[in-house]
């Protein structure tokens, strides 16, 4: 596996996980201990993670983080988490802040939401999201983020709003003028 790919999946499995063991790390990505060793040096010296007594978790995941887009703090249940290409972690709020963040951000190469149902870690682009639904969750206009389309489907029927793959908002978001976004939002 690319390391960087491998720093990737590091970081995705212990933001799941809400922080690992490093023998579950090990396991998981089938390395060996000093390759993993490797790995998490660099990561720590990026500020990505952090050791603690019996394994590692994400690097600054206390409440008092603030949106880098709007200075709101940025909630568990609907933070973003970006990583650019030189390894910062930039977070947003919400889902709605991220895409903004998306759009004016330099060098953006992987991001991770959270499912609004179920609190599990989301690869972005393999998300779905729920543009202005009837749900006021942080910033306005709403966007959620889903894994699952049935989820976001389930959603949908009770608060409304319009369903987007991550190549429709990330158009309606890089590509529309800011007066129309979030790009047709109920429907």
């Amino acid at each position: 596996m690319i390391r960087e790919v491998r720093h990737q999946k590091i970081i995705q499995l212990i933001t799941q996980h809400q922080g690992m063991s490093v023998g579950e790390l090990r396991a998981a990505l089938q390395v060996s201990a000093m390759t993993l060793h490797r790995d998490l040096n660099v990561l720590e010296s990026r500020g990505l993670v952090r050791r603690v007594h019996g394994g590692v978790v994400i690097s600054g995941t206390d409440s008092g983080e603030l949106c880098v887009y709007c200075g709101k703090p940025a909630p568990a249940r609907t933070r973003m988490m970006f990583f650019t290409e030189t390894g910062q972690r930039l977070i947003a709020c919400c889902a709605h802040c991220g895409m903004g963040l998306m759009r004016h951000a330099k060098g953006i190469s992987a991001g991770l939401g959270v499912d609004f149902i179920h609190e599990t870690v989301v690869d972005v682009p393999r998300g779905y999201f729920l543009v202005e639904p009837d749900v006021q969750v942080c910033c306005n206009p709403a966007v959620l983020v889903f894994a699952r389309k049935v989820d976001a489907e389930r959603m949908q029927k009770g608060f409304g709003g319009k369903i987007m793959n991550y190549a429709e908002i990330y158009s309606c978001f890089m590509d529309a003028p800011l007066s129309e976004l979030p790009c047709g939002g109920s429907s």
